[in-house]
């Protein structure tokens, strides 16, 4: 899996300020209801968010959806959401959702990161959200790796969050997520970067018990859109400094 740094990211976000809004936020965007699902080889969704006294408290989102086409070895698909602050009294927020159809003849590697940094700053505070859902009809198919990271560098009062979903489904029968599930997943993902940032600050924690998980509330949403014979199977990182 890639490694993301504070300066990548400002590299990345560079780069895409000069995109379209579909090529910034993925390869192939989220096409519109009456369209259908795009094939390629390689998808992306790529949220930054990236603070300055120019722009205070940015909000950026990436939602892209398609279906993967077997390409020699296989093929892949990358989710990021990166936020940065660096000025006093900052925030920035970014959440990406990336929902892929995997090719049942090859194999696909699935990366997801969400990573958050506040520095040199005080009173400041970032929130990334990244949601991956692979969808495949056979399992064995897939390589998935998941990463949430999170840092706070020379800075006072603040606080740097970051969680990384990253969900495989197994469905014999190919069933795809009707325009309705898609809406109820993009609020999922939204409300969790909200509660990120309306929480109080906390110590240092990764995953942790919970009475009703994200995660879990996650897996029963996908099931109950695909029904039963699909296996939701969901992996978590979460992070806050």
């Amino acid at each position: 899996m890639r490694t993301y740094t504070a300066a990548s990211l400002i590299a990345l976000a560079t780069l895409a300020s000069g995109l379209g809004a579909a090529e910034a936020n993925g390869r192939v965007a989220s096409p519109p209801t009456s369209s259908p699902t795009p094939v390629v080889r390689g998808l992306d969704a790529v949220a930054l968010a990236l603070a300055s006294p120019h722009r205070p408290t940015p909000v950026d989102r990436a939602v892209t959806v398609g279906r993967l086409h077997a390409w020699g070895a296989g093929s892949e698909t990358e989710s990021t959401a990166g936020a940065t602050a660096d000025c006093d009294g900052c925030s920035a927020k970014a959440t990406a959702l990336a929902v892929v159809y995997g090719d049942s003849r090859g194999r696909v590697r699935a990366d997801n990161l969400a990573t958050s940094t506040t520095s040199a700053c005080s009173g400041c505070g970032t929130v990334s959200v990244s949601v991956q859902v692979v969808l495949l009809r056979r399992a064995g198919t897939v390589e998935a790796n998941n990463r949430a990271t999170a840092v706070n560098a020379a800075c006072t009062d603040c606080r740097a969050s970051s969680a990384a979903y990253q969900t495989v489904v197994v469905d014999p029968r190919g069933r795809k997520l009707s325009a309705r599930d898609l809406a109820a997943l993009r609020d999922w993902v939204q409300n969790q970067a909200d509660q990120m940032a309306a929480s109080a600050p906390a110590q240092s924690q990764r995953r942790g018990a919970a009475s009703t998980s994200p995660e879990s509330a996650l897996d029963q949403q996908l099931q109950a859109a695909l029904g039963q014979g699909a296996k939701v199977t969901t992996k978590v990182d979460r992070v806050t400094r």
